[in-house]
């Protein structure tokens, strides 16, 4: 079972991110959704046992941080009762 899968659709700027439910909580990752927000424009989609987000970066000189931190920011918040 995979924590959390990142796809690249297209361009660079465009992602795709699946988290698990059996280790992410909804709670936490509407949580990071607004944390991260001024960085990017996520959208949230379930669908069965994932949490699916568009990533668009708003802000290339964050495209990084992004990519790299969003899940592991949902992930200690799940961890810590979000």
């Amino acid at each position: 079972m995979t924590l959390w899968e990142l796809q690249y659709h297209g361009k660079k700027s465009m992602a795709k991110v699946k988290l698990s439910k059996y280790f992410y909580s909804k709670q936490a990752v509407n949580q990071a959704i607004k944390a991260y927000s001024q960085f990017a424009s996520l959208g949230l989609e379930e669908k069965g046992k994932y949490y699916c987000l568009d990533i668009s970066e708003t802000n290339p000189k964050h495209k990084n941080f992004i990519k790299e931190e969003f899940a592991n920011y949902a992930l200690v918040l799940s961890k810590h009762g979000c």
